[in-house]
């Protein structure tokens, strides 16, 4: 069996049971298919940048990351443009533009190691089995973290296929890909000041600790206000760019809105499990993580959904990031207020 019957056999067999998972049905599942069929193919680019970027970004060249990303936003941007509009390739057009995009992303970082910009590079080494159980355990919560948005993506497909039609999935779908913007925000905020945190630490300097977290606390703040204030009073103007549809571009402007609300607290939530991991103490990371996630979601989403339908769906994840905050400072973190507090910071090598 040559490599094209084998990759079509894995399509047929694999991603349309994965969409169907998913929610998917109709038109939706048609074109989710096609989507996953060319997307697929950029895995490995789309893995080496995230990957990557972290490396770069721990070796003193935070802004060639922010470069290569944002790079790769725009041409993904572009290209959509030119294959969707121009090409006329539809949904294959936009996967295809997205991991183009991601190999810009790829090209880009690999300058810093090219160049030697600085203490990292390419060569041979040896694994040992304690460094791989090491990195494992203080790698899960960034693993954690960045599933989580793709957990409450599934459940919420499946919430609106049971109370919806499909016209709802296309304003979730709509939803999905303005609100991962903001998402993508808090996650680098986090993944940013990890460095910050882990040095000043390790030296000892609670001081410089508590300021740094109080500023990126301060920073989620401000990104969500002012993206939740263009959503509001623009929010209609950003989604006529996906749809003319009436009424589907009502119902994703008060999803858009009604969703929106939740990123106030996930961003304190997302910072407050990467001080963790940057001060060498997954566990906590983790259980924050797994009650946003594993735990408060899904219930939260199976009960609002029932009792107000739609509605509820987009105001889930607000209900599940309230309970997850209010759950780790009051149950688990022995400091009530922990990282509010200067006092704390100073306390946390004796209690954390």
């Amino acid at each position: 069996m040559n490599f094209k019957l084998f990759y079509e056999f894995h399509i047929c067999c694999f991603f349309k049971k994965i969409v169907i998972l998913l929610g998917a049905n109709g038109n939706v599942l048609e074109e989710a298919n096609t989507y996953l069929k060319y997307y697929v193919m950029f895995c490995i680019p789309n893995i080496l940048g995230i990957s990557l970027s972290s490396f770069i970004r721990n070796d003193g060249n935070p802004k060639l990351a922010m470069i290569a990303t944002v790079s790769g936003a725009f041409l993904n941007i572009a290209l959509d443009y030119v294959f969707i509009f121009i090409f006329k390739w539809g949904i294959k057009g936009a996967a295809i533009a997205t991991g183009l995009g991601q190999i810009l992303t790829v090209l880009i970082i690999l300058l810093h190691f090219l160049f030697k910009k600085g203490y990292l590079s390419f060569g041979k080494t040896k694994l040992h089995k304690e460094n791989i159980l090491r990195f494992i355990t203080l790698g899960f919560p960034s693993f954690f973290m960045e599933i989580t948005f793709s957990i409450m993506v599934f459940c919420m497909n499946i919430a609106i296929s049971k109370v919806g039609n499909e016209s709802q999935l296309a304003s979730f779908g709509i939803i999905n890909y303005l609100t991962t913007i903001v998402y993508m925000l808090l996650l680098g905020l986090s993944f940013g000041v990890q460095p910050l945190f882990s040095f000043n630490h390790g030296a000892k300097n609670y001081e410089n600790v508590f300021k740094f977290y109080k500023f990126t606390i301060v920073s989620s703040i401000v990104i969500n206000f002012i993206y939740f204030a263009i959503s509001y009073f623009y929010g209609y103007d950003i989604v006529k760019l996906f749809t003319k549809d009436g009424s589907i571009l009502n119902e994703t402007y008060i999803g858009l809105t009604l969703f929106n609300l939740s990123f106030f607290i996930v961003g304190i939530n997302v910072i407050q499990s990467g001080y963790y991991q940057a001060i060498n103490n997954p566990k906590n990371s983790n259980i924050i993580s797994f009650l946003r996630s594993i735990i408060f979601f899904p219930i939260t989403i199976f009960i609002s959904s029932h009792f107000w339908g739609l509605t509820g769906v987009w105001l889930s994840p607000l209900f599940s990031e309230t309970l997850c905050f209010i759950t780790w400072n009051l149950l688990f973190n022995k400091n009530l207020g922990s990282v509010l507090t200067n006092y704390f910071i100073k306390s946390t090598p004796k209690n954390q």
